[in-house]
Parts: C-alpha cells; structure tokens; sequence
C-alpha cells in the first residue's frame, strides 16, 4: 500500500488560500491527503461526482484522506477565504467578499 499524497492546504491574510502542490497527480487507488496547518478551509470541487465528492471541510491542524479509487478522472478544486462585512445598508445585513481564491486540477491516474 502507498503512503497517502499530501496536499497542504495553506493560509495567507495578503493572499488567501493556497494548495501545495498546486496540480498534484495521483496514482489510481491511492489516497489525497489534505491538510491544513494554521486555518480551517473547505475547498470545493467539480464535477460533484467522483469520490472527492462536492465539498470537504479540513480542519486546523487535522486532515482528511480521500480514497481516489480506480478510475482515471481530473477534478477542478477550488478553495476561497470568505470574510463577512456587516452594516453596509440595514437591510442588506451580512454580506461576504471573497478573497485570494486557489484553484487547480488534481489528476487521478491518467485522467
């Protein structure tokens, strides 16, 4: 069994968020790691159906593997840091900005 590949998930107030490697490839059946050191992220992928799924949440600190499978596939991610401003009109209430969004292709085999 491989060693799972690691994918970092790092924050940057200047900049958002990053992934590193920014384009992994990964070998079929083997596992996606994510990680994220210094800030939660939840990082968004298309299409919604390979095993990557819509969305997955990663903690600070923490990780989340994912088993790629034996299909060969490319998926899109797309990570954001979203940070909400309030008293911009009394009915408007909260609204969001979006700041330094990441985003790249994760290979699956040759996919």
């Amino acid at each position: 069994m491989s060693s799972p590949i690691i994918l970092t998930v790092n924050w940057s107030a200047t900049s958002g968020y990053s992934l590193t490697p920014p384009n992994p490839d990964i070998n079929n059946g083997g596992t996606a790691r994510f990680t994220s050191p210094n800030k939660p992220a939840t990082i968004h992928f298309t299409p919604t159906n390979t095993p990557f799924g819509a969305s997955k949440m990663v903690p600070m600190g923490g990780s989340v593997d994912v088993p790629v499978g034996a299909a060969e596939y490319q998926v899109q991610y797309s990570i954001a840091a979203v940070q909400a401003t309030t008293g911009v009109a009394a009915t408007a209430g909260t609204s969001t900005v979006r700041l330094g969004v990441s985003s790249g292709t994760i290979k699956v085999g040759s996919g």
